[in-house]
């Protein structure tokens, strides 16, 4: 894991590596240089496959499947899974 790299805003042309960074005030996030993002692509399309063939119940927090008792039912009515609720 990297450490975010806290940088001034504006930059004054300074380049930005790849990689977790926070410009001035804004929210920290993930930099991606324009000649890092093909090889950015395949990775997340190689990780989006590998997710595919998960159980995403596992990732996502839905009630497992069998009857559920009365607090596990109140906690997954009152907390919905953001992946397969449908709105």
């Amino acid at each position: 894991m990297h450490d975010v790299r806290k940088l001034p805003e504006p930059l004054d042309g300074e380049r930005v590596e790849t990689g977790p960074v926070q410009f001035g005030d804004d929210q920290p996030g993930v930099f991606i240089r324009g000649d890092d993002a093909c090889s950015a692509y395949f990775d997340l399309d190689t990780l989006a496959g590998i997710l595919k063939t998960c159980d995403t119940r596992a990732l996502c927090g839905c009630p497992p499947d069998r009857e559920l008792d009365l607090a596990e039912s109140c906690f997954y009515q009152k907390y919905l899974c953001p992946i397969h609720t449908v709105t």
